[in-house]
């Protein structure tokens, strides 16, 4: 069943469930956004292709180019995010608290929680890690809800990086694991987790954040979206502005990403560190499920798309390569 990820969207009210629409039966190519997308796991991929973000910053409908070979498939648009703290790290309110007050309060449709693993996994007595993976697996309700347990691997110097639905924390965050080689492998090495960039831009105090994308062919590892909104900062700071080069003409983040290989999706998050911050702000990330109008289990959100973009990529060339 197919799956597509819309990318970044602004909300006027909380959406569950979101009625189903249909795809438009006339698309171009144009997008300069047109990668392989976030909530997979293993060599399984998701398809995105979205046009510009900014026509979606004055809270209106975004409208998305077509994915998928056929013109007018019915789906339904689910919105959530994977960028949440609790008081495990430096946000506040319990993780039950989180998952409940996302999904009864803020309307979500599904949650990844994501507390520092520097703050969470240094301290291995503290049994945070399995606190959460019980928490989302209590907190998840086949075709209601669906939560998922990920940490926010923080490195001052190269960058904050999402690790979701992985089975393990990697031990120490940064310190246990301080180069962006380091956490690629950790990635690699869970067949069911993903990740994310976060926040480009922000404290790229030594001009190394992310590595500024650069692309080896040492190491695949599934880093599938990008920030371009959160609560603390709009379009305006992550996605309406230049990225790192100052050598390609004004291209923003998400377009130096995908020009140096990386296939990202444009996911607005919350990084919410408190509980009311899901009925406060407006950005979520949305995804486009095509079938059932229940969004189902995990396993629902790690479907492959058999798109025209992909079918001619083996699972294998579907992996980005990360630099070490």
């Amino acid at each position: 069943m197919p799956l597509y990820v819309c990318g970044a969207s602004s909300l006027s009210a909380p959406s569950a469930a979101s009625a189903p629409c249909t795809t438009p039966s006339a698309f171009t190519t144009s997008s300069r956004i047109d990668a392989l997308s976030a909530l997979s796991a293993g060599s399984a991929r998701s398809a995105l292709s979205a046009q510009e973000l900014s026509t979606t910053r004055d809270g209106s409908e975004a409208t998305l180019e077509k994915v998928s070979s056929e013109p007018h498939e019915v789906f339904n648009v689910y919105y959530g995010s994977v960028h949440h703290h609790t008081k495990h790290s430096d946000g506040r309110g319990s993780l039950e608290e989180a998952l409940s007050y996302a999904w009864y309060v803020g309307g979500l449709d599904f949650l990844g929680l994501s507390d520092h693993a520097e703050l969470i996994a240094l301290w291995p007595w503290s049994n945070v890690w399995a606190r959460t993976r019980a928490a989302v697996d209590r907190a998840t309700q086949e075709g209601v809800f669906v939560a998922f347990a990920g940490f926010e691997w923080s490195s001052p110097i190269f960058g904050h990086i999402n690790v979701v639905n992985s089975r393990e924390v990697a031990w120490g965050g940064a310190i246990g694991h301080p180069s962006m080689g380091a956490i690629a492998r950790f990635v690699v090495g869970e067949p069911t987790a993903f990740a994310k960039y976060n926040h480009p831009g922000r404290a790229d105090f030594l001009g190394l954040q992310f590595e500024h994308f650069s692309l080896r062919r040492s190491l695949k590892a599934p880093i599938v979206g990008i920030e371009v909104a959160d609560a603390h900062d709009g379009f305006d700071r992550y996605h309406d502005t230049d990225g790192y080069r100052d050598d390609d003409g004004g291209l923003r983040y998400i377009d130096e990403a995908i020009g140096r290989g990386w296939w990202v999706a444009p996911q607005a998050e919350l990084d919410a560190h408190d509980l009311t911050w899901h009925g406060r702000f407006r950005q979520r990330t949305g995804v486009l499920h095509v079938g059932a109008r229940a969004l189902g289990s995990r396993s629902a959100l790690r479907s492959v798309v058999p798109t025209d973009c992909t079918a001619a990529r083996t699972p294998e060339e579907r992996g980005r390569l990360l630099a070490l």
